[in-house]
Parts: C-alpha cells; sequence; structure tokens
C-alpha cells in the first residue's frame, strides 16, 4: 500500500504542468536605483513600480509567485546571460533588440505589449532652452543613464555631433543639470513626470519638451528567460490582455504619474 502511494504521488507530479511544478522559482529581475518608476525598491526593501505592479497583478491567483532579484542595471544583464536557461521575467523592448549590450534582455519578449512609452527633454527653466529639432543639440551635452540604449539618438552621441555624460541614477540627472554638466536630461515621459513628482517643492526649477521626433514612441513588454515554460507564458499573457481590457494597467500608470 505504501509503494501505491508513492507511486501515485509520483503520476500526480509527473502530470502538472512546468510552471505548476517550478512555479516558486520564478526570479523577477529588477534594476537598481535608475528604473523608477518602472521598478521601485522603497527604503523597506519592497518592490513596487509600473513593472513590478503589473508582474504581481499578472501572477495574482495563480500558483506562480515573483521573486525579485535586484541588481545595477550592467549586473543585471549579466545574471539574465548567466541564468538565461532558467525561469525569470522582466521587461524590455522590440525597440532595444538590436543592441547587442542588452539582447538577453529583449530575445523573448511578450507577444502582447504592456503599454507605449515616449521620451522628453528635461531642462533646467532658467537654461531658457528651447527644442524644436536635433540640429539645437548639437555641439551641447545631453545627460543619459549609465548602460541605457536610446534608438534614434545613440547615432548622434557615436558620431560625437551631440556629447553626453552618463549617470546612475534620477536624482543624479538632476544634481548635473543644477551643477551645468548637461544641458539637458534624455528621459522616459513617465520617469520625467514620476522625477519632477519626487523632486516637490523644486518641480518649477524644470522643464521639458517633447522629444518623440528623436526617439519615436515603443512599445514595453515583459521579458521571459528561454526556459520560462511555455505554459506559465501562456497563462501570463492571457492575463496581459485581461489587465490592458479592464483598464488596470492604466490604473498602475496614473497613480505613478500624479
Amino acid at each position: 500500500m505504501k509503494c501505491w502511494h508513492i507511486f501515485r504521488t509520483v503520476l500526480i507530479l509527473s502530470t502538472l504542468s512546468p510552471s505548476l511544478l517550478y512555479a516558486h522559482s520564478v526570479t523577477y529581475f529588477v534594476t537598481e536605483h535608475q528604473a523608477e518608476p518602472l521598478q521601485i525598491i522603497d527604503d523597506t526593501g519592497q518592490h513596487l513600480g509600473i513593472i513590478s505592479d503589473i508582474v504581481t497583478s499578472v501572477l495574482k491567483g495563480s500558483t506562480a509567485s515573483a521573486m525579485p532579484k535586484a541588481y545595477p542595471f550592467k549586473r543585471m544583464l549579466h545574471m539574465m546571460e548567466k541564468e538565461k536557461g532558467g525561469h525569470w521575467l522582466s521587461y524590455g523592448s522590440p525597440a532595444w533588440s538590436n543592441t547587442s549590450n542588452v539582447e538577453v534582455q529583449n530575445n523573448r519578449l511578450s507577444i502582447h505589449s504592456l503599454f507605449d512609452v515616449s521620451h522628453l527633454l528635461l531642462t533646467e527653466t532658467k537654461a531658457q532652452f528651447h527644442f524644436s529639432r536635433i540640429e539645437d543639440l548639437f555641439g551641447h551635452t545631453v545627460i543619459t543613464l549609465k548602460g541605457f540604449t536610446y534608438p534614434g539618438l545613440d547615432a548622434y552621441l557615436a558620431s560625437g555631433q551631440i556629447a553626453k555624460i552618463e549617470v546612475g541614477s534620477h536624482k543624479n540627472a538632476l544634481m548635473a543639470l543644477k551643477a551645468r554638466r548637461g544641458l539637458a536630461f534624455v528621459t522616459m515621459k513617465n520617469r520625467a513626470l514620476y522625477t519632477l513628482k519626487m523632486s516637490g517643492k523644486e518641480s518649477h526649477k524644470y522643464q521639458f519638451a517633447d522629444f518623440s521626433s528623436v526617439i519615436h514612441s515603443y512599445p514595453i513588454h515583459l521579458a521571459y528567460s528561454n526556459g520560462l515554460p511555455d505554459d506559465l507564458i501562456e497563462m501570463i499573457e492571457s492575463r496581459i490582455l485581461e489587465l490592458k481590457e479592464s483598464g488596470e494597467i492604466d490604473a498602475i500608470i496614473e497613480r505613478y504619474q500624479h
């Protein structure tokens, strides 16, 4: 009888889907201090932010759970590459897929996008700079985030027509603007709005200009490791559609903008 119970247990486990068997081991990769408000780690170590909240909502009610692992951006890419055959989630974009240094992050993206992002130029109000075309930046220095990709702008940075300094966080970008190390900070619109929101009373010191003529709007997707089980991905894709159709993703984005 004991042997029958053991055999039955093995039989049941063998019929379970991979996502049920390995649900406890889904890693959620987080970029430290550079991805706010997409990924935020608060003072208590809690993981918040647009992407983090979407991941929580996507997995809610399922047998899967995400275990956050936070690293500096380049270190995170290294860990993704090292564990690409394992089970992890993150986020990425097809707009970044042709950039070799972030290939692993965008190798296997969700079929359904989460939302679109656009870019802005954030400047100090007193700089009295008015942007209308890319040539307005020629001969100037812009501020960018270390390791990040800027489709549409990278060619001008590589050619030297526009200089850049790289910083490690949005807070450091504002400090660089204040110190006049660069004329403008190139940032996603949702990040700019969050940065200004968090700057509080000093938000009036900054202004932003639409930069979509240079960096076109592009979609953000969830990113999957090569080893993430197909049936778990199918469940995630279904939940993404549900969250988009119900307006929940829009509601998540809204609470980090105002």
